[in-house]
């Protein structure tokens, strides 16, 4: 019997050998912690398992438990990921696009920039992700006006704070105003 090196190969599988006889089975063991595919499946399960609540917490105008169940999504990653005001942002992004949702990032106005807007049948939601306090991204939505081009829609504008706590990889909290 002949040896094989696999290498870094993840998964199982059988050996088979000459006229399709099966020689032996095989384990083979992953060789790091948790392989990415086995985290892209978790994410979409999670994902798959919320659209419905999500989306008619967004069409309801329910912050609230749109935020309460996007923080369930984010307790499922890893705890060892490095994480930055663009970690939570991109996530939720992702996240409303996987919906089917209008939303743009990283939207520039003549003074500043708009980390997220999303674009509902009714809304405009213009969010703004702060480390640890939702209060100073209202304020900062509101001095650097970013709600004004879209004033002229006959959608309803809300301005949504976002805090970030980076050592819980999660949103702590979240704070509304309308305009």
């Amino acid at each position: 019997m002949s040896s094989i090196n696999i290498g870094s190969i993840t998964g199982s599988g059988t050996v088979v050998g000459d006229n399709n006889t099966v020689n032996n089975t095989i384990e083979i063991k992953p060789n790091i912690k948790r392989p990415y595919f086995t985290l892209e499946q978790e994410w979409k399960d999670t994902i798959s398992r919320h659209n419905i609540p999500l989306v008619e917490a967004l069409n309801n105008d329910d912050i609230d438990r749109f935020f309460e169940i996007v923080q369930q999504i984010f307790a499922t990653l890893p705890y060892d990921a490095k994480v930055t005001e663009g970690y939570f942002h991109s996530h939720v992004h992702v996240i409303l696009k996987t919906l089917g949702f209008k939303v743009y990032s990283e939207v520039e106005t003549n003074l500043g920039r708009i980390d997220s807007v999303l674009e509902t049948a009714s809304r405009i939601y213009i969010f703004e992700f702060k480390k640890d306090d939702a209060a100073i991204a209202i304020r900062q939505i509101l001095k650097k006006k970013y709600y004004q081009q879209y004033q002229a829609s006959d959608k309803e504008i809300v301005l949504v704070g976002i805090a970030l706590d980076y050592a819980e990889k999660n949103i702590t909290n979240w704070k509304i105003a309308r305009k």
